[in-house]
């Protein structure tokens, strides 16, 4: 969001004060919002449009696709159902986000390399290699699509083994260059591509509790407690699949069926392979959570849906209720949370645009404050998105991405102290969304340094120091 505003401030393509360097992340959705925001709107407000419309065409494709892969209608819409009520998309769909264009760009790129599969147009693998690579200048993980379509283009074609191989190359090629392109100018720019160093580390058994709690919640309710909501989902798999086996059947599956199923299956694994790479080299901090899944819940509606294709729905009473059991669920709960989320004045839910966030007293404390006076915070970006003037990060004890431990900590901790001791403040949010594992707690600053509350509401606590 920043970044967008720089760039229609004429600033040029920067980071706000607060945030990590440019290159942290792809530049598409900042340049989405800053091509809207050139006409009028604040980047936030074309934030505002933008996500929803590209989560609605979501919605759209996934019931294409689904139509294709299972040759139901009925199917298609429930599957369209499972996308628009699904608790994680709506409330990643309602942020500012990248997530939606990246989800959007995937899925047509993977369905234009099944449609490549099946016509051999190189228009079709011309578009697979375009939307590819926006997917990858939408959030990095995307290169998980592109090796699932390079795979995909030689596992599951008709053509000879020489014919497939150039195929996966050239839409390989014109996919990752523009990504090369963008990280060649970060690299000119910064000194580096890349803020990230290979540093093994091992994930603990939270990190799969985590995504198999996350996943549960595709099936059942997150009302429900763990591991109970884990259990009814896996009884609910098994009595469907049960039902399935034992379903009449209805026409033989079709050939390009099964090979968008098998394209679906090679893009969910190498999303998931990516994400452990991802936790088990370059991001301690890295989890299994809803956010992340997101792209993963994607591909199991659309597998789901293609696993009930030879089911005669119109015999086989018990699937077609145990769908609708599913769906309705599904439904149910992503009623309940819009009806929640409107108008919540909650910090959490709502993020920085959160009436708590809007009607701060703590953020009031940091706007008056003089030009020159030194303010630190737990999450620099939030003083800047409310305030516009730059904030430091306090001392980390530990590096955000590899977990080590930060050797000049105790000497930033009293360069900071003696910053604040001229009339700064230490603001430190517990309303804050971000990851801040890396950082001290509230109660170690406290114990640390001779901190005195100035103010305090729903997001935070400003300190000053005490004389």
């Amino acid at each position: 969001m920043g970044t967008a505003r720089s760039l229609v401030d004429g600033q040029g393509y920067t980071s706000p004060p607060g945030s990590p360097p440019v290159g942290n992340f792809p530049p598409l959705f900042s340049l989405v919002l800053a091509a809207v925001g050139v006409f009028g709107p604040d980047p936030l407000t074309a934030a505002r449009f933008v996500n929803p419309i590209v989560f609605g065409l979501t919605v759209l494709v996934v019931g294409l696709l689904a139509r294709r892969l299972t040759g139901s209608l009925p199917l298609a819409f429930a599957a369209q159902l499972l996308v628009l009520a699904g608790i994680d998309f709506l409330a990643y769909a309602t942020s500012a986000l990248s997530e939606p264009l990246f989800l959007l760009l995937s899925l047509l790129a993977m369905a234009a390399v099944a449609g490549f599969l099946s016509v051999r147009r190189r228009r079709l693998l011309l578009a697979a290699a375009l939307l590819a690579a926006a997917a990858c200048l939408t959030r990095y993980v995307a290169v998980a699509g592109i090796a699932a379509g390079a795979a995909g283009l030689v596992l599951l074609s008709d053509r000879t083994l020489r014919r497939a191989w150039r195929s996966a190359f050239a839409f390989a090629a014109v996919a990752v260059a523009p990504l090369l392109g963008w990280l060649a100018w970060v690299q000119s720019r910064e000194g580096r591509a890349v803020n990230r160093e290979a540093v093994f580390h091992a994930p603990d058994g939270d990190y799969v509790v985590d995504g198999l709690r996350s996943a549960s919640t595709w099936i059942t309710t997150d009302t429900l407690t763990w591991p109970a909501r884990g259990l009814v989902a896996v009884a609910v798999l098994a009595g469907m699949a049960w039902a399935i086996r034992r379903a009449p059947t209805r026409d033989a599956v079709l050939k390009d069926q099964r090979r968008g199923a098998a394209l679906g299956g090679l893009a969910v694994l190498a999303y998931l392979g990516a994400l452990v790479v991802d936790r088990f080299l370059f991001d301690v901090t890295g989890r299994l959570d809803a956010r992340f899944l997101l792209a993963v819940h994607l591909g199991a509606v659309l597998l789901g849906v293609w696993a009930l294709r030879r089911v005669d729905l119109s015999r086989s009473h018990l699937v077609r209720l145990g769908v609708s059991a599913v769906v309705g669920l599904q439904v149910a709960n992503g009623a309940l949370w819009v009806y929640d989320a409107v108008d919540d004045p909650a910090a959490r839910p709502g993020g920085f645009t959160a009436p708590a966030w809007v009607a701060s007293e703590v953020i009031d404390q940091v706007r008056a404050l003089p030009v020159e006076a030194p303010v630190y915070s737990n999450q620099a970006d939030a003083v800047w998105f409310h305030t516009g003037r730059a904030a430091s990060l306090i001392p980390a004890e530990r590096a955000l991405l590899t977990g080590e431990r930060n050797e000049g900590y105790e000497a930033e901790m009293v360069a900071m102290a003696d910053a604040l001791s001229r009339g700064g403040l230490l603001v430190y949010f517990t309303a804050t969304p971000a990851r801040t594992v890396f950082l001290p707690t509230q109660a170690e600053l406290q114990q640390a340094l001779a901190l005195q509350p100035v103010v305090s509401d729903d997001v935070g606590v400003a300190y000053s120091l005490r004389p």
